[in-house]
């Protein structure tokens, strides 16, 4: 038998009350990203100079949909932080960037 070492050992929910849960954590979410994303197109469409409220919502949106519906949550901890790192890089070079050729 063949196994594979590298894919992460999630525990299957199979209790019903747990799921539910977890759908209506899914549906909360997905209301709380499409406020997001309607803040963050009115906030760019009437002062497009307001970057520093922009990156930060981006910042949640990322890590909320990482962890709630990519399910990172229940990977290692260094999938958590190099996710982490990965968007804060990003975050603050798109800041510099914009403050050098502003």
């Amino acid at each position: 038998m063949i196994t594979a070492p590298l894919l992460p050992n999630i525990k299957q929910n199979t209790s019903k009350k747990n799921s539910a849960n977890e759908i209506e954590k899914n549906k909360q979410a997905a209301i709380v990203l499409l406020f997001l994303i309607i803040a963050n197109y009115i906030v760019a469409e009437l002062a497009p100079s307001y970057s520093f409220i922009i990156l930060p919502v981006t910042f949640v949106k990322f890590l909320s949909v990482l962890f709630q519906f990519v399910e990172v949550k229940h990977a290692h901890i260094l999938w958590k932080v190099v996710s982490i790192l990965f968007i804060a890089a990003y975050i603050i070079l798109l800041m510099i960037f914009q403050f050098l050729y502003r």
